[in-house]
C-alpha cells in the first residue's frame, strides 16, 4: 500500500492494509512514521511494517517501493510485523481499554466540565 500525502492526520488505509497483511510506503505526513515505525514506547522493539519517505520525493517513494516489492524477505518481516502491530495496538478492546483508562483518570482527578 502506497499513501503519498502531504498532509495526515492518523491514516485509517494504514492500519486497514496492515490488518490485510500489506507492507506499508508513506511519505513523513502525520503519524504514518509512528504507524509503520514505532506504534508506542513498547513497541519500540518491533521492526518495520515498511518504510517512510519525505513528503514530495518521487525518487525515494520509487526506490522504497521497488525496494519492497523485490526483497521477499523484507516483504514478508513487514507484512508480519504490520499484522502484529494491528492485532496489537488496534483492536476494539484496546480502544475501549484507552478509553476507560482516561475516563477513571478524569474521575479519580476531581476533572469537571463545567
Amino acid at each position: 500500500m502506497v499513501l503519498t500525502s502531504i498532509s495526515e492526520a492518523l491514516p485509517l488505509v494504514i492500519l486497514e492494509a496492515q490488518a490485510a497483511g500489506l507492507p506499508c510506503l508513506a511519505t513523513d505526513a502525520g503519524a504514518c512514521r509512528e504507524l509503520i515505525e514505532v506504534g508506542t514506547d513498547e513497541g519500540k522493539n518491533l521492526e518495520c511494517s515498511g518504510a517512510v519517505v519525505p513528503i514530495a520525493d518521487p525518487e525515494a517513494t520509487a526506490r522504497e517501493a521497488i525496494r519492497l516489492l523485490l526483497d521477499e524477505w523484507l516483504w514478508t518481516q513487514a507484512s508480519a510485523v504490520g499484522l502484529r502491530r494491528v492485532k496489537r495496538y488496534y483492536t476494539l478492546d484496546a480502544k475501549f481499554d484507552s478509553y476507560r483508562t482516561i475516563h477513571d483518570t478524569a474521575i479519580s482527578t476531581g476533572y469537571r466540565e463545567d
